[in-house]
């Protein structure tokens, strides 16, 4: 799920939150592309320094990892599980951020046809998604690649449930200042991993295409 989102333009995002940007660490550059995918670079607000903004691989790389192309990148990581996976239980107390982007896409099959939904901030210009970040390093070269993944949470009886299973935490004004909060405790952070207002972002059609060798369905009521 929430495997392509909308960039933000940085610059202006810079100057309306009045922090700095950092340059991506590695070779890699950021994009700035309409769509950001999977191994992208995106920018997040780390809570080890919040007034900065950062861009890192969309994609956790364990520090662990022998080899970046040996490890399979861990684009979402579940909220109900987080503290009991081992690549992720020490991390939400440590390497905790906010990925900064302006909306992202879901896909579902409606009959004979896939239907893509685009989800943005139905107030502010951008969406503050919670996620866990680390660092790795190169063994040979010592090039640094600091990657994080996007935390999710299961929106059953909530009006996000109509088009996926799955749903990225998406913090208000309170919930961003606790999870930026050094001083917060595992049991507070934990309390923020749930589905959002259904008042904080909108939903409407980007797309309808047929199933392959099927043909067109008359169009179901929009979301608004």
């Amino acid at each position: 799920m929430c495997t392509k989102a909308i960039s933000v333009n940085i610059r202006a995002l810079s100057e309306k939150l009045n922090v700095p940007m950092t340059a991506p660490k590695g070779s890699k550059t950021y994009k700035g592309a309409d769509d950001v995918l999977p191994t992208d670079l995106t920018p997040v607000i780390t809570h080890a320094r919040p007034r900065e903004i950062q861009f890192m691989r969309w994609g956790l790389i364990p520090s662990t990892a022998m080899d970046i192309k040996s490890v399979q990148p861990m684009f979402n990581a579940r909220a109900e599980t987080l503290d009991e996976k081992v690549s992720f239980k020490n991390l939400i107390m440590n390497s905790r951020c906010l990925i900064l982007d302006a909306g992202f896409y879901e896909r579902e099959t409606q009959g004979n046809e896939k239907v893509e939904w685009k989800i943005t901030p139905s107030e502010d210009e951008f969406f503050y998604k919670a996620g866990l970040w680390t660092t790795w390093q190169d063994r040979v070269s010592g090039e640094i690649t600091e990657s994080f993944t996007m935390i999710t949470c299961d929106p059953s009886n909530h009006p996000f449930a109509k088009i996926h299973d799955r749903m990225p935490i998406i913090m208000n004004q309170a919930e961003r200042r606790l999870w930026m909060n050094p001083n917060a405790n595992k049991e507070q952070l934990l309390s923020l991993l749930k589905p959002c207002s259904e008042d904080c972002y909108r939903i409407t059609e980007n797309s309808r295409k047929p199933v392959s060798g099927k043909g067109r369905q008359s169009p179901p009521p929009m979301f608004n």
